[in-house]
């Protein structure tokens, strides 16, 4: 491409007048000379030409440049911004089957059975909200809500009190042979199946013949019947849950004491901070991630216990030990009553969904992630 200067510049007044002509002619001919672009002009007669000439074309060939290698860039970028979407679903597309396959399509289901009354062998028969209404006036449903939060609150709080403490006095301990021991002893429980923890607690706790009675008669204290008394029923309960779930609980804990810089609480000794102000101001705050999952886990945890109920007390006595899972399960596989069974289902999952949406929130305020 070509800018030729016809005549030469004889003052410099004459210079925005070349300079205009030089872009209209230059943009004419850029579309069909892009590959190569070469600015020459004619020999001028005076040093002001050959400057005015020579570099406001240079400017402008390279500005053109310039604007279509961006608008090749803006097009690639477009491109990758398209497939991107679309790798990220092909990546979580396992994880979404599984979802849709036994959580989406169950919580329809149950949502679906809600409207009918149906046994198993009869055909289901379509009742409308009746099956609503008559959750409204259930007085067993009550207290069997009120059986499940009080055994919640009490779990969660010694889950999160004991397991700091279990990950605070292992993660002390100076010795390896005995911080390999002490984690293993820990999360051993947890890994035990069910069944066998309740049955083992169920001979340990029993009234006559009980090892953890006979002991504490033996050193004079007149032990309860732990499974069959209406006062010590739920607390034996929230013994067995702690003692089998705590490992989970310490595993958080230990890790987020792990994730906590040493510098700091070195820095903090050397200003001559006591060791309660080191856990006030450092550990508690940098630990608060770990304890906001610990306490849901903890919390949704202990709401859909099922078989320490159903083992060793039968939701007895009377129905004092009687949970939403164990009323869902009597419900529907006992009194064959699946639709009444899917609204107490459902109430379950609305107040799991709803603690978690208030956790989210509140943690907004008390839970400090650390910016790298």
């Amino acid at each position: 491409m070509r800018v030729r200067i016809g005549r030469p510049l004889t003052s410099a007044g004459s210079v925005p007048g070349r300079l205009r002509a030089g872009t209209a002619r230059l943009a004419m001919t850029s579309g069909h000379h892009s590959a190569s672009r070469s600015v020459t002009a004619g020999p001028p007669t005076t040093g002001l030409g050959a400057a005015g000439s020579s570099a406001p074309a240079a400017g402008i060939a390279a500005a053109a440049g310039a604007g279509h290698s961006g608008k090749r860039r803006g097009r690639r970028w477009r491109g990758v911004g398209r497939r991107q979407p679309l790798a990220a679903y092909l990546m979580l597309s396992p994880a979404l089957i599984l979802y849709i396959a036994f959580i989406g399509i169950p919580l329809v289901g149950i949502v679906l059975v809600s409207f009918v009354q149906w046994d198993l062998i009869s055909p289901a028969r379509l009742v409308g909200l009746s099956n609503y209404r008559a959750v409204a006036h259930d007085p067993q449903l009550g207290q069997t809500l009120w059986n499940t939060f009080l055994f919640d609150v009490m779990t969660t709080a010694v889950h999160l009190v004991a397991g700091l403490g279990l990950a605070l006095a292992v993660t002390t301990v100076r010795s390896r042979v005995i911080r390999y021991w002490a984690r293993t002893a820990i999360v051993t429980p947890f890994l035990m199946s069910a069944g066998v923890v309740a049955l083992m607690w169920s001979y340990i706790m029993a009234d006559g013949t009980g090892p953890l009675n006979y002991y504490l008669s033996r050193i004079g204290l007149s032990p309860p019947n732990w499974l069959a008394s209406g006062t010590w029923s739920l607390p034996a309960l929230v013994i067995i849950d702690v003692w089998a779930t705590i490992g989970f609980t310490f595993i958080i804990f230990l890790v987020g004491l792990q994730s906590i810089p040493a510098e700091m609480y070195e820095a903090a000794s050397i200003d001559g901070a006591s060791a309660l102000s080191r856990f006030r101001s450092i550990t508690l705050p940098l630990l608060s991630p770990a304890t906001f999952i610990a306490s849901v886990t903890a919390f949704i945890g202990a709401f859909e216990i099922f078989t320490w109920p159903l083992i060793d007390t039968n939701g007895g006595p009377g129905i004092a030990t009687q949970t939403v899972l164990l009323y869902i399960y009597r419900s529907a596989f006992q009194n064959y009553q699946f639709g009444y069974s899917a609204v107490v289902s459902l109430i379950n999952v609305a107040i799991l969904v709803s603690f978690v949406v208030v956790m989210g929130v509140l943690a907004r305020k008390w839970v400090h992630y650390e910016r790298v």
